[in-house]
């Protein structure tokens, strides 16, 4: 009797231990790729700021007069993540024509970008550009891929942490 009394304490604290690390993990998924509002509220930037980057390619170098959504994402060829992530997001800007992407190497080589680009087709409307970190800290990139989406007027509506499933249900029918 003694010992199945223990036993069953035991199997309570293992419940409750349990039921604590299953919070903790739906908290923290929950929270993993959204951004406070008031953060939100202070981001935004004038597409005139993108002329500080420089182009991987002179001939799809950005306009200025944008009047369409704007998506600036911050990746390296360095970054694993980023990797898996680039092929899932050129689809993505494919499916959303309406949408202007910045891809922006940070802290990364030309000539990486470009031989590891070279193995996609990219749509016109992604413009692959480079930073040396100060337009990302900018923005307030702490880490990589960091993505925004802005308004034609340069005012933050998103911005997601980590690498994304872009071609998710959620992304197509939410981002427009």
């Amino acid at each position: 009797m003694c010992t199945s009394l223990h036993f069953s304490s035991f199997l309570e604290k293992i419940k409750c231990i349990t039921g604590i690390i299953l919070i903790c993990f739906a908290l923290q998924s929950c929270n993993k790729n959204n951004i406070e509002s008031e953060k939100l509220r202070q981001v935004a930037f004038n597409t005139s700021e993108l002329k500080l980057l420089s182009p991987l390619d002179e001939s799809r170098a950005p306009s200025f007069d944008i009047t369409s959504k704007v998506m600036i994402h911050f990746w390296a060829t360095w970054c694993a993540p980023c990797l898996e992530e680039i092929p899932i997001l050129i689809s993505f800007a494919q499916k959303k024509k309406g949408i202007v992407f910045y891809f922006i190497a940070v802290d990364d080589e030309k000539g990486k970008v470009k031989k590891y680009l070279q193995q996609f087709s990219l749509p016109q409307n992604i413009i692959v550009l480079f930073d040396d970190g100060k337009f990302s800290k900018k923005l307030g990139t702490t880490n990589l891929p960091e993505s925004y989406f802005f308004q034609s007027n340069g005012q933050l509506i998103l911005k997601y942490i980590g690498r994304q499933d872009w071609n998710s249900h959620y992304f197509i029918q939410s981002i427009k």
